[in-house]
């Protein structure tokens, strides 16, 4: 994640591309048990991790939902709206 407005994003720059390469992804996969974002981490250690996942198949991806953080302005009384600490108790169930 970026901030907005920041004077200098040099170094935020230069971690997204540390932690999107492939040695990184492969040993972040293989350490949490979750499949890499960069398909080219897909061997040794985290080959297994890809399998399971299905890394590259199109199908399995398009089946992915991603999460949701609730606004910061959100009320239950709103209707679909979560609160945001009710939200991240239960992602933290999900990945328990």
């Amino acid at each position: 994640m970026l901030g907005a407005n920041v004077p200098d994003t040099a170094c935020a720059y230069r971690w997204l591309n540390w932690v999107t390469a492939a040695g990184a992804q492969r040993d972040a996969a293989a350490w949490a048990g979750m499949a890499p974002a960069n398909s080219k981490a897909c061997k040794g250690r985290a080959k297994a991790m890809c399998e399971a996942y299905g890394v590259g198949d199109a199908k399995r991806l398009g089946r992915v939902v991603f999460a949701t953080r609730p606004p910061g302005d959100c009320r239950a009384e709103d209707g679909e709206c979560t609160d945001y600490r009710v939200w991240a108790d239960r992602w933290s169930e999900l990945l328990k």
